[in-house]
């Protein structure tokens, strides 16, 4: 299984070590891709979405969680335990929507 640490030394050995800042930079486009490969399906439930895009579309996730590894792996920081800890943050937030339809946080 890959962790962190192993997608973050392949990179390093086939790219050369970056800077987070690069990665992130990289991860936009991934992250674009992803949410055009989205939008030509935005209104069609995923049960009915063509299994080859589907497919596509969780490689465009996996392109996104590699580079999401990396800089956190090169910020010292443990994905899962930051991401526990936000969760943690999240969980005990109050959320609504906004008057233009984006949900976000109203409290703690």
């Amino acid at each position: 299984m890959e962790t962190q640490k192993s997608i973050t030394r392949w990179a390093d050995d086939t790219f050369g070590s970056n800077h987070p800042a690069e990665i992130a930079a990289r991860m936009s486009v991934e992250v674009a891709e992803l949410v055009a490969g989205l939008a030509t399906v935005a209104t069609v439930p995923v049960t009915s979405m063509d299994p080859k895009l589907v497919q596509e579309l969780q490689k465009e996730c996996a392109d996104v969680y590699i580079m999401l590894v990396q800089v956190a792996e090169k910020l010292n920081a443990d994905l899962q335990t930051a991401v526990n800890a936000k969760m943690g943050v999240n969980r005990n937030r109050s959320w609504e929507r906004s008057p233009t339809g984006k949900m976000q946080h109203v409290g703690e």
